[in-house]
């Protein structure tokens, strides 16, 4: 997997998306409130974990890839 730059400010660090980011992914997506605002509900966390596992198998160019976000 192609990982994307790590960057940090003062308030955020945006990294690369790993496995142990699953379930919290899984939970963040099983609100109906937040899900309301995707073409397809998400709220299954079966669903959820299959999303996570195409990220994470992404093959692009070096440098690209998925961000988790932390505070």
């Amino acid at each position: 997997m192609n990982n994307p730059p790590e960057i940090k400010t003062a308030r955020l660090r945006l990294r690369a998306l790993t496995e142990t980011d699953t379930e919290a992914i899984v939970k963040l997506f099983a609100d109906p409130a937040l899900s309301a605002h995707f073409a397809a509900p998400l709220t299954e966390p079966d669903q959820i974990r299959e999303m996570v596992g195409r990220r994470l198998s992404y093959d692009g160019p070096a440098g690209m890839g998925h961000w988790a976000i932390e505070r």
